[in-house]
């Protein structure tokens, strides 16, 4: 006699669910997008600072660079405007631009949320027009939204990745077609990407012309009356900021350091480690492994289908990829007056590595489960990282507070002893000791106040729109790392006065335990209470606020 089994009929309909729902999530995958773009606006959303390490400096100097142009300051007699026209500009011409109309704090959050908003969905732009199949990869951008480049406060790289990404998404849409709108339309993106970061104008150069050789055979039998035609087309369009790309890299000449790195299996390492979306704690180690895994896993898809056939977009992706990979892993971390280049590389690297895996075709139910891991771990991302920038703020919201004690047309000395990533209470936040959030948040405080603040390491360089006076240069190594100094140098007011050529009004001392430090019991201390009177000490210690008397 014949066993016939009833289970296929008892497990048909729970396997027809999950097909269907399998099948469902790819075509619904634009709510979750929006979903989780909301999302990612709540750390920003909520409190009156997110913590960023550069950011309050570029705001300050956005914020001077306003007066500059208003009429007679302060800012007058120590800055002066720099007349090269060099790339970093945007993110502090659209502060300044603001703050005609909004208070400092909405300025900075609107220019926050512009990135967190505009590079999801340029991202989204971009494999949408490479594979509009693909489109659920677009929620990768989410996990490296809140990145290490991001949490330095570089503003204006963050931006720039934007406009690159409109350029070739705008590239691929208007499919090589010259028009005069289609010129007008890429010139205009390609200046706005330029005067925002060299990097990103580079590697918009780079895609673009990578991707007119696929289009007219360069990888198969060429065109070549074709091709080298929209190449010089190309070329037209880039010429008046190529121009100027030139004259920044002969103005930086004496800044550049060609000297190839030698620790490529440690930048390996770190690339391979996503060490450029991870700078908070070890808890962040869980979920960048699953990003890893992620990443593994669209690369094996879409090189396993690389080997079986030719995919479109495939070989330009592939080379920009390569060329991002070599100069990661050669180039020194610090060039033409630009530090931190590995991790912005290393960010790109993983940005264009998520583009090739459009080229693949993705089976619906791996689309499905890819979909759900990325939901998780930017989801679990957020959660986690939310919960540390609200004790971040918390200790911000006290420092703020001196603001109320320092008087406008003021010049004010900032001095930093303890690790900065110390809260009230002595709970820490978990970030990264090379990056703490209050790297420069001192510079909130003069904002709106015609104050001069001598921590203004930005105006030191020649990568944005201020510079410092050549004759009142503050020297900056005292101010942001004491523990340097402890044995070898004396902190000394005097010292900062002879330079400037005028009077220190206040001095702003951030730490919990700065009256006990060396530095302060030997020099310090003496000058402030000799010449000084305390006028603020913040409920925890965190910051003390001393006037000058007169």
């Amino acid at each position: 006699m014949q066993l016939v089994s009833t289970s296929p009929a008892i497990d048909a309909p729970a396997a027809s669910s999950i097909n269907r729902l399998f099948g469902l999530l790819p075509r619904i995958e634009l709510p979750f997008f929006i979903i989780l773009l909301l999302a990612h606006l709540i750390p920003v959303g909520t409190g009156s600072y997110f913590p960023t390490a550069d950011g309050p400096t570029h705001l300050y100097n956005a914020d001077l660079l306003k007066n500059l142009v208003t009429g007679d300051s302060l800012a007058n007699q120590f800055h002066l405007i720099n007349t090269r026209l060099d790339p970093n500009w945007f993110a502090h011409i659209l502060l300044a631009g603001m703050l005609f109309f909004l208070s400092a704090g909405v300025a900075e959050k609107v220019i926050l949320c512009l990135y967190l908003i505009a590079f999801p969905l340029a991202f989204r732009f971009v494999i949408m027009q490479l594979n509009r199949r693909a489109a659920f990869l677009s929620l990768l951008a989410f996990p490296f939204l809140y990145n290490y480049v991001f949490q330095f406060g570089f503003y204006n790289y963050c931006l720039s990745l934007v406009f690159l990404f409109l350029i070739i998404g705008y590239w691929l849409r208007i499919n090589y077609r010259f028009t005069q709108v289609n010129t007008v339309v890429l010139m205009t993106l390609i200046t706005l990407v330029y005067i925002t970061h060299p990097l990103s104008y580079l590697f918009s150069g780079l895609v673009s012309g990578t991707l007119v050789l696929e289009r007219f055979g360069i990888f198969r039998k060429p065109e070549w009356k074709l091709l080298l035609i929209n190449l010089l087309k190309l070329g037209l369009i880039y010429l008046p900021t190529g121009l100027l790309m030139l004259y920044y890299i002969w103005s930086h000449s004496d800044q550049q350091d060609l000297t190839l790195n030698h620790a490529i299996s440690l930048y390996l390492y770190k690339l391979l480690t996503l060490d450029a979306i991870r700078f908070m704690g070890q808890t962040e180690k869980f979920f960048v492994l699953l990003v890893a895994g992620l990443l593994a896993w669209g690369g094996f898809q879409a090189v396993r289908q690389l080997f079986r056939e030719r995919l479109q977009h495939s070989a330009p992706l592939l080379i920009v990829l390569a060329v991002t990979l070599v100069l990661y892993l050669v180039i020194p971390n610090a060039l033409a007056g630009e530090e931190y280049i590995k991790p912005r590389l290393a960010l790109t690297c993983y940005l264009f590595l998520i583009l090739f895996f459009t080229t693949a075709n993705w089976p619906v139910t791996v689309r499905s489960i890819f979909m759900i891991g990325t939901l998780l771990v930017a989801g679990g991302f957020l959660a986690y990282r939310t919960t540390e920038y609200r004790k971040a703020q918390a200790g911000a919201e006290e420092i703020l507070t001196a603001r109320n004690y320092i008087k406008p047309h003021s010049v004010m000395l900032p001095i930093k002893f303890d690790a900065p990533e110390q809260m009230p209470y002595g709970q820490r936040v978990s970030f990264r000791r090379e990056l703490h959030p209050f790297n420069s948040i001192v510079n909130y405080l003069p904002i709106g106040k015609d104050v001069i603040s001598l921590s203004n390491y930005e105006a030191r360089t020649f990568s944005f729109p201020l510079l410092w006076q050549y004759n009142r240069i503050p020297d900056f190594g005292k101010l942001d790392r004491l523990e340097e100094y402890v044995s070898s140098q004396v902190m000394s007011i005097e010292h900062y006065e002879n330079t400037i050529k005028q009077s220190v009004d206040y001095v702003v001392i951030l730490g919990l335990d700065s009256l006990s430090h060396p530095i302060y019991q030997r020099s310090l201390g003496q000058e402030l209470n000799t010449y000084y009177k305390s006028v603020y000490t913040s409920p925890n210690r965190l910051v003390r606020v001393y006037e000058k008397v007169e």
